[in-house]
């Protein structure tokens, strides 16, 4: 992204861009009409804009730290202040030229262990960060206004049960975003790529649609996957908070709002949403959101919980896997525990917007249960009857986690290392936070999303989002 400070050009049917590395010239009639009326209003104002050669090809209105004298409210607004908002995207990258094994390829079956390919368990565990929603609208209620009062998901010992379903959700969603997968849910197929959307061959699937499952978007045919995730099972004493009565009230999740700078980049998709985690005030099992997550009012456009789970307490889940390649266990291995010694933190269950459900992964690698070995490394085991000649898992997990993160940089790097590659460095971004004291919140739309200074304001990029100019009062 460039940016520059935009204002008229001495010819009256142009604008100038005057940015570090020259002047771009583009005709008033592809300006947007109220960039246009800032330049009168304010004589100059910062932009951001893509160009190609001299061509400027998008422009809209830059997003600081510190609002710009064009965004600057009145005196009626009070003071300026900015946030950040609870969702961003990691980007996507068109994936046609990408060879394997991080591009399509025929799924490695279930029918042998394959001398060369990885089969094993993994023991998880998940710490509990910010406090965990787990619901059950099923035994739910509402009241006459439509409001609605979850209970938590219980198991048959009446404990809060973790699913595996939203184990495997949370897994599949970063697995896609950090090997540059094919999406498995798409809303609006014609802002992305072809090489992005679900495959419609099953001998040429993507990552994650071998390792997690495919189903033909087109009708029939389906591949199950391959590994298998069991229920996470709590490690030590559960800690629940239990709301009496009518429970707590959150705050009212915004619907999607009609701003395509926000889903839309040069009409192309920004990406895969994900929900950043976000700052906490207080420690241990008294952690909490630190935004506005909690009000009084109930009505039908939010909802009360009456238990959940309590920071420090931790789930523990067992992760099967059958003919893994080794950049797909790889892939595994970092996300499953080299995020969580980063620093970084996975979303699951209710309220993510509110800053609920940040977890800490890490594998259990000195637990028997985790062990990684090849289909040669078995057919060693059985043949000595010793076990002798099983494998090292330690050997086979580190190479795994190198051959993933070398490839990622061979494929996409184009010259940067690892963590530079942007949907890695977006996806990195998002699981540890931002780390600065801005509130997180959605744009009111009275405020913002409806106020003519803002209809081109884009998110910034995730990796580097310094979040939104401040709200403005609707009369100022």
């Amino acid at each position: 992204m460039n940016q520059g400070t935009l204002s008229k050009a001495k010819s009256k049917s142009q604008y100038v861009i005057v940015a570090e590395d020259g002047e771009y010239f583009l005709p008033a009639h592809q300006l947007p009409e109220e960039l246009g009326r800032l330049v009168v209003q304010n004589g100059a104002i910062s932009v951001g804009f893509e160009h190609e050669g001299k061509k400027v090809l998008n422009v809209w209105l830059a997003v600081s730290r510190e609002p710009s004298p064009a965004l600057e409210p009145s005196s009626k607004s009070g003071t300026a202040m900015s946030f950040r908002n609870p969702y961003n995207f990691v980007p996507v990258v068109k994936r046609s030229d990408i060879k394997p094994p991080l591009g399509d390829d025929e799924p490695a079956g279930h029918h042998i262990l394959k001398r060369q390919l990885f089969t094993g368990c993994l023991l998880v565990s998940l710490e509990v960060v910010s406090p965990l929603l787990l619901v059950d609208p099923s035994r739910g209620r509402k009241d006459r206004s439509g409001h609605q009062f979850l209970p938590a998901l219980k198991d048959a010992k009446n404990k809060p049960l973790l699913p595996a379903t939203s184990i495997k959700g949370v897994i599949r969603s970063s697995f896609e975003a950090v090997t540059n997968s094919r999406l498995g849910v798409v809303e609006d197929r014609a802002r992305f790529d072809e090489s992005l959307l679900p495959a419609a061959d099953p001998k040429r699937l993507s990552p994650a649609e071998r390792v997690f499952g495919w189903a033909n978007p087109n009708g029939k045919g389906a591949y199950r996957g391959q590994v298998r995730i069991h229920p996470g099972v709590v490690r030590g004493s559960l800690q629940v908070k239990d709301h009496p009565r009518d429970g707590v009230a959150l705050a009212v999740l915004s619907g999607p709002k009609p701003h395509p700078p926000f889903y839309q980049d040069g009409g192309r998709a920004r990406g895969r949403k994900a929900y950043p985690h976000q700052r906490l005030v207080g420690e241990g099992e008294l952690a909490l959101p630190a935004g506005e997550w909690q009000i009084r009012r109930r009505t039908n456009q939010n909802r009360s919980i009456q238990h959940w789970v309590r920071p420090t307490t931790v789930f523990e889940f067992q992760l099967r896997f059958m003919n893994l390649s080794r950049v797909e266990l790889g892939a595994l291995i970092w996300l499953l525990d080299r995020v969580g010694e980063l620093g970084g933190y996975l979303r699951i269950g209710g309220g993510k917007p509110l800053g609920f459900g940040s977890t800490r992964s890490r594998i259990q690698w000195d637990s028997a249960k985790s062990r990684i070995r090849t289909g040669e490394d078995y057919r060693r085991k059985y043949e000595s009857l010793s076990g002798e000649h099983a494998g090292e898992t330690s050997d086979h997990r580190q190479s795994a986690e190198t051959a993933f993160k070398e490839e990622i940089r061979k494929q996409y790097g184009h010259g940067r290392g690892f963590e530079e590659v942007s949907f890695i460095a977006a996806f990195l971004k998002s699981t540890q936070g931002y780390g600065d004291q801005l509130p997180t919140k959605y744009p009111s739309k009275r405020n913002w999303f409806d106020r003519l200074e803002y209809k081109s304001v884009p998110l910034q990029e995730l990796s580097v989002d310094r979040g939104l100019p401040p709200e403005l009062d609707a009369e100022a």
